[in-house]
């Protein structure tokens, strides 16, 4: 296995212009981790072009580029804008020199059905596989929403579009949203696992995140939460998943930069 930190940790920081992407570089060179780039936390080519001679510099590779995307539209247009959404992070994540793309599926929207939703998705992604297979970057499917939010969900998908270049990326918390257990989630995905967000969540009265049966969590530091993540390294361990682990801390601490710093350190000790 192989660990990454995704610049996600820090977006708080980011956003608010208290930090820039070159000190998440500097904080993932720090931990001896690569980096997993996110599309939204860059303002533009420039920055990324400054980012990845920055990168080479410290000594850093990208795990990652983590693309945005929406298939679930009625309208045409607005589902071949996604396509193309897909094929712009396919370019980014050959521009950063990483194999990996992550995508997503759609968002619901009020009078379409999930089986609309769904086919959407599947032809939506047989639109982008042939870009993806030429510039030989596997798309990973994240485990989020409700259109591919559990594992059997993500198998349909992979298996409807039928291409080696699309696996999944499975997210240890997200799982909890949708009421699945995220240990025997991994183990049902196994399989397609290219990629893994790793994050923990603690139920709470009032959270930032809300799962379908109404239970409230926040992202927390790794070890803090209610997450199997020790069953889930134990179970990718013995799988021999040669994948990267890459942290996605998401609580809502003063310092995100030390809680990132925490939950690596935690990670790396899981995994020791």
């Amino acid at each position: 296995m192989k660990l990454s930190v995704s610049n996600w940790c820090v977006q708080r920081s980011l956003r608010a212009g208290l930090s820039t992407n070159r000190d998440f570089i500097d904080l993932c060179a720090s931990l001896g981790a690569d980096a997993e780039l996110v599309y939204m936390l860059f303002a533009d080519r420039a920055e990324k072009e400054d980012v990845r001679a920055y990168m080479r510099g410290k000594g850093v590779k990208a795990a990652c580029f983590s693309g945005g995307n929406d298939f679930v539209s009625a309208e045409p247009a607005e589902r071949e804008a996604a396509a193309e959404k897909v094929k712009e992070a396919i370019d980014d994540a050959v521009f950063f020199e990483s194999g990996l793309c992550r995508v997503f599926s759609g968002n619901v929207k009020e009078g379409i059905s999930y089986e609309q939703g769904r086919d959407w998705i599947i032809e939506g992604f047989r639109k982008v596989m042939p870009y993806a297979e030429e510039k030989k970057v596997t798309l990973v499917l994240e485990n989020h929403g409700l259109f591919a939010g559990k594992s059997d969900q993500i198998r349909h998908i992979i298996e409807s579009v039928g291409s080696d270049y699309l696996r999944a990326v499975t997210d240890t918390g997200n799982f909890m949203l949708v009421n699945e257990d995220p240990f025997e989630a991994v183990q049902k995905v196994n399989e397609y696992v290219a990629h893994v967000h790793f994050k923990d969540f603690i139920e709470v009265q009032s959270g930032t995140y809300t799962s379908v049966n109404g239970t409230q969590y926040n992202g927390t530091v790794i070890g803090e939460g209610e997450v199997p993540l020790k069953e889930i390294i134990g179970f990718l361990s013995k799988k021999k998943f040669e994948g990267y682990i890459s942290l996605e801390y998401e609580g809502d601490g003063e310092d995100v930069y030390e809680e990132t710093k925490q939950s690596f350190l935690r990670l790396k000790e899981m995994i020791q």
